[in-house]
């Protein structure tokens, strides 16, 4: 077993989900969907935006993972970001990093072995009764670290 740090970084993290106060479900699909927003958020410019999202962000491992028998554990450290958010076709945010402990159960994990926390990772915001599940990543890439 060893002993890794991973910074995860993610240049765009788009939303795909979201629940209401009522239990209803819609997703990204949805001609609507970007009507849904977080409570208080209508009126915000884009620096207070920001400054919402990164004050209630949660960033769970929630999503599968090809191949969790190679991890034995997995730790997030701490979250930087995001640096925008916005509601452009729904709720989009940029630049997030993720800084990670990982313990991998084989002595020589490749790169794929930490692409794969990529499908654990969900972000989450939730605010007055909605949930916004963010699960589509764009331009992401894991920068290991031997600790």
């Amino acid at each position: 077993m060893r002993n890794f740090e991973v910074e995860l970084s993610l240049k765009g993290v788009r939303a795909t989900e979201i629940e209401d106060a009522s239990g209803n479900h819609f997703d990204n699909s949805e001609d609507d969907f970007e009507m849904h927003r977080l409570e208080r958020t209508d009126n915000l410019d884009a620096e207070s935006l920001t400054k919402f999202v990164k004050d209630k962000l949660e960033v769970i491992w929630d999503g599968t993972l090809d191949n969790p028998e190679h991890f034995k554990s997995l730790e997030i450290i701490k979250v930087e970001g995001p640096m925008f958010a916005s509601y452009d076709g729904g709720l989009n945010l940029s630049d997030i990093s993720i800084l990670l402990n990982v313990e991998v159960m084989h002595d020589d994990p490749d790169d794929i072995d930490f692409d794969d926390l990529f499908h654990a990772l969900v972000f989450r915001l939730s605010s007055g009764g909605i949930t916004i599940t963010l699960t589509e990543f764009e331009s992401y890439y894991a920068q290991v670290m031997s600790v």
